[in-house]
């Protein structure tokens, strides 16, 4: 019975230090700061997190979801599907400040940082060691949104070119610029 009683607290233990060592990589990606980087004076429009792995073991996807829930108001982009991406960038709607959040690891971090700030009509902050956010310079019609969209996760699959997501994204883009 002590036998039991002690690989128990011994298992307990090791279970709350991995929870900890969790919530330690959590609060170092300093997430509280995401959605007030992410407002705009403007109409915002958030386009989906990318990202390169390992982050925090959780897929970037999981920052615009933070993002949202966090500022109930964001609208999200409509990537769902190339079509809906086509029909947004030929549409007639109201410019929008466009919101881009890009995760990885800290040296792919710094890489991006440089080739995302060399993209005419962004401008990049840097909210941890691990997540960048970037925004357009402007209020930009639909057409260029996607456009700024394209442009920008083209810089972050030169450094990130293992990023499945954003390759499907951009792909997504560059469709709705064929079609519109």
């Amino acid at each position: 019975a002590v036998a039991g009683a002690l690989l128990l607290c011994g298992l307990v233990a090791w279970q709350l230090a991995d929870v900890l060592r969790k919530l330690d990589e959590l609060r170092d990606l300093r997430l509280v700061a995401l959605p007030a980087e992410a407002e705009t004076p403007e109409r915002e429009l958030l386009f989906g997190a990318v990202g390169a792995r390992p982050f925090a073991r959780r897929p970037p996807s999981l920052l615009d979801e933070y993002v949202v829930l966090e500022r109930p108001g964001t609208r999200r982009a409509p990537e769902g599907t190339a079509r809906t991406l086509a029909t947004f960038a030929a549409a007639e709607r109201d410019p929008a400040t466009g919101v881009w959040i890009f995760a990885g690891p800290s040296a792919t971090i710094g890489a991006a940082r440089a080739r995302l700030e060399d993209v005419p009509g962004a401008e990049v902050a840097t909210v941890s060691p691990s997540v960048l956010l970037v925004r357009s310079a402007e209020p930009l019609e639909p057409r260029a949104l996607v456009e700024l969209a394209a442009e920008l996760r083209e810089a972050w699959l030169e450094v990130a070119p293992e990023d499945r997501e954003a390759e499907r994204l951009l792909r997504r883009a560059q469709y709705a610029l064929g079609a519109g």
